[in-house]
């Protein structure tokens, strides 16, 4: 019998500067549908088998009308997670408009709570992709349920991120070679 984990993270352990957030909080999972791809209104498909593990860009794509069944729309700088085989890290920031297979998440930072450039460097954590392995469910093909994935909570030091000018540069740095 395996133990799944709490959701919660240890508020009262919490080293100063540090918050607990619900990833709820920090990200939306936008339902974007779309019932007829090749009526969809964009040029590229973005299925996981495009997405590079470990990568934040999207280098290669298909086209609407490759593919038939629903899809998610997403927009530029959304990011599209591969919930199904998790344990992959197929997760990517899109820089154009188009839709990608039920089999990701589309999700978009809640920038009220959090960098937008910095949700998916987080999410390509250790720490984030240890829960999201430990939540999911199934055994031939597990796959993450955005209302679980929502509940895990986390430890985010939110002063790092915030300082804006540093965080710009980094982040201008990494883009360049990821």
């Amino acid at each position: 019998m395996s133990v799944k984990p709490k959701p919660r993270a240890a508020a009262d352990q919490a080293p100063e500067g540090w918050e607990v957030v619900r990833f709820g909080e920090i990200a939306n999972c936008i339902g974007d549908r779309v019932d007829d791809p090749s009526k969809a209104g964009v040029e590229r498909y973005v299925g996981l088998e495009h997405l590079d593990p470990e990568s934040l860009k999207i280098r290669r794509w298909g086209k609407p009308t490759d593919v038939e069944a629903q899809k998610l729309r997403f927009k530029p700088g959304d990011i599209i997670f591969g919930k199904r085989r998790a344990y992959q890290k197929k997760l990517a920031v899109a820089d154009f408009e188009g839709i990608c297979p039920a089999h990701a998440m589309v999700l978009r930072a809640n920038t009220e709570r959090i960098e937008k450039d910095f949700l998916p460097f987080f999410m390509q954590s250790d720490v984030f992709f240890d829960r999201a392995l430990a939540i999911s469910v199934g055994s031939l093909s597990p796959t993450i349920n955005w209302r679980t994935l929502a509940e895990q909570e986390f430890l985010l030091k939110y002063q790092l991120h915030r300082e804006q000018e540093l965080f710009d540069k980094a982040y201008a740095y990494i883009k360049q070679y990821y």
